[in-house]
C-alpha cells in the first residue's frame, strides 16, 4: 500500500472508467522551472494483493492496471533511474500490492542491492512462500502492515486475512534475519481505528520481543479521488463506507481543517516520489489513481525524460485540485491526533502572525 496510510476507494470500477479522461495532462509549467528531487521510487512489481482489505483499492476496485513485472523490465528500469536520478536512494518494491506474491522477488531484491539503492518490501505476512530467500538476499527494510492482535479485530481491517498465521510468519521472519545475520529493519505498521486501539499494547509487545520496531497511524480516507468523492458527492458513497468513518480518527473534514495553516503548495509525494506499475507506467503518486498521461498512450517510464514526467504530473488537474483542498497536506501528516491538534494551534498563530508581519511591511512600504 502506500503511500504508508490506507486507501479508501468506494466505487467498485476500474481506475479507467472512474477516472475521467479530462484530468490527465495540461502542459502548462516550463519544464526548466521544476526542481524535483527523487528521492525515492514505488514499483509495482505485481497487480494484485491476496487480501481484498475494505479500506483498500485492493478491495474495493475490479482491478488495478498492470500485470506481474518481468525481471528484463525491472533490470531496464533501475538501469535508467540510476542514470536519470542521481539523488535517489530508496526503492520500494510496492504501492498498492503485496511485493511475495511475485516469485522472482529474491532476484528483484538482489538487482535492487547490486544498484546500490536500499531495498524496501511491504507485507500482511499471509503469505511467506519466498520469504527465506528474500531474507538470504538482506533486503533494506520490511514493512509488516496489520491492524488487530486477535482475529476478531483484525478481520474488521484485513479481510481474507488470519492473525494467528500473521504473527507465525512474524516469528519466522525473525528467526529467518537472525539465522542469516541479516541486517534487514522490520517495522510492524499498525493502522489504528476506533475499534482497535485496546488491541495496540499486546501487538506492540508481541513485536518488540521478535526484535521489530512498531509504529501507529490512523487509518484515514487516502485515496486523492475518494476523499474528493467524500468531500463533494457523498451521497455517491457507499453506506457500508459512510459506516466505516466514524471509525477513523477524526472525520476527513475535521482534519482538513485542523491542517489548513500548513503549506499546501509543497508535495513530497510530487517533488521526491515516483511511482510506477507492473507495466512500468509511471502513476501520478502513491496517493492517487489518476494517471498524468492520456489512457490511450502507450509510453512508459523507458520512453520518457524526467522533464516530460515532470512537467505532465505538475500540470495534471487532480493534483492541483488536491493541494486546493489541502489533501496532499493530510495525506503526509504524519502527527498523532493529540500531536495534531497542539501543533495545527501553533501553526495557526504563526500563520496569523507572518500576515500581520506582511501587511505591516506593505504598509511601511
Amino acid at each position: 500500500m502506500v503511500c504508508e496510510i490506507l486507501s479508501l476507494n468506494f466505487n467498485k470500477i476500474t481506475a479507467q472508467k472512474k477516472i475521467p479522461k479530462k484530468l490527465a495532462v495540461q502542459e502548462q509549467v516550463d519544464p526548466s522551472e521544476l526542481k524535483d528531487k527523487i528521492i525515492e521510487s514505488h514499483i509495482d512489481i505485481v497487480s494484485v494483493c491476496n487480501l481484498s482489505c475494505p479500506t483498500c483499492v485492493q478491495g474495493n476496485m475490479d482491478s488495478i492496471s498492470g500485470g506481474v513485472m518481468s525481471l528484463d523490465l525491472f533490470k531496464k528500469i533501475i538501469t535508467k533511474l540510476k542514470s536519470d536520478f542521481p539523488d535517489l536512494k530508496d526503492i520500494f518494491l510496492y504501492n498498492w500490492t503485496e511485493p511475495l506474491l511475485h516469485n522472482k522477488l529474491p532476484e528483484f531484491v538482489e538487482i535492487v542491492n547490486k544498484a546500490d539503492f536500499r531495498s524496501h518490501l511491504s507485507a500482511n505476512l499471509n503469505h511467506i512462500k519466498n520469504l527465506e530467500d528474500v531474507i538470504k538476499n538482506n533486503p533494506y527494510a520490511i514493512r509488516i502492515s496489520l491492524s488487530g492482535f486477535t482475529q476478531e479485530v483484525y478481520q474488521k481491517g484485513h479481510r481474507d486475512g488470519n492473525i494467528e498465521t500473521v504473527k507465525q510468519n512474524m516469528k519466522t521472519l525473525s528467526n529467518l534475519i537472525k539465522k542469516y545475520h541479516a541486517s534487514t529493519k522490520v517495522t510492524v505498521n499498525y493502522i489504528k481505528y476506533q475499534h482497535n486501539l485496546f488491541e495496540i499494547p499486546a501487538m506492540k509487545k508481541f513485536a518488540l520481543d521478535l526484535g521489530f520496531n512498531i509504529q501507529t497511524f490512523w487509518a484515514c480516507l487516502m485515496g486523492v479521488e475518494t476523499t474528493l468523492q467524500y468531500l463533494h458527492t457523498p451521497e455517491k458513497i457507499e453506506k457500508s463506507m459512510h459506516d466505516l468513518v466514524p471509525q477513523l480518527g477524526r472525520e476527513p473534514r475535521e482534519l482538513l481543517n485542523l491542517l489548513k495553516s500548513y503549506n499546501k503548495r509543497s508535495c513530497s509525494l510530487l517533488e521526491h516520489q515516483l511511482v510506477l506499475n507492473a507495466n512500468g507506467e509511471v502513476q501520478q503518486c502513491c496517493a492517487s489513481l489518476t494517471p498524468p498521461f492520456p489512457f490511450n498512450s502507450k509510453d512508459t517510464y523507458l520512453d520518457l525524460t524526467p522533464e516530460q514526467i515532470s512537467s505532465r504530473r505538475h500540470n495534471a488537474e487532480i493534483c492541483k485540485t488536491c493541494m486546493d483542498e489541502g489533501i496532499n497536506v493530510m495525506i503526509g501528516s504524519k502527527w498523532d491526533d493529540d500531536e495534531l491538534v497542539l501543533h495545527s494551534k501553533i501553526k495557526n498563530k504563526l500563520y496569523k502572525i507572518r500576515e500581520k508581519v506582511r501587511s505591516f511591511k506593505k504598509f511601511v512600504r
